[in-house]
């Protein structure tokens, strides 16, 4: 199954408070900007973010991690956010979480 056009799943680890990270849990439909970790280094991209709503969230506080799906704000590339691509999803300065897009999930 390939991921939509307008968006993608992703599994995520939210980034304790404690650890820098924001105090709440992630919020549905609350807008972020989405990172590729491996374009981070070059200077050309590292600040280039694109605008995400969290549609879809399933979150473990036990865990402090979950799955989710997040619309884009624009268009992008169907194969921009591919499965395994690594991210970091921010608002402002801080980052509220790390994670892996994946496959949509079957359920």
């Amino acid at each position: 199954m390939t991921q939509p056009s307008n968006g993608f799943w992703f599994r995520f680890f939210w980034i304790p408070y404690r650890a820098g990270g924001h105090s709440g849990p992630p919020i549905f439909h609350g807008r972020t900007e989405v990172y590729i970790l491996n374009e981070l280094h070059q200077q050309d991209k590292a600040d280039y973010g694109r605008d995400i709503r969290w549609e879809a969230i399933r979150y473990d506080p036990s865990i402090q991690g979950g799955v989710a799906y997040a619309a884009f704000a624009d268009t992008m590339p169907e194969d921009y956010f591919y499965p395994s691509r690594r991210i970091m999803i921010r608002t402002g300065p801080c980052v509220l979480c790390i994670g892996i897009v994946i496959e949509p999930p079957s359920e």
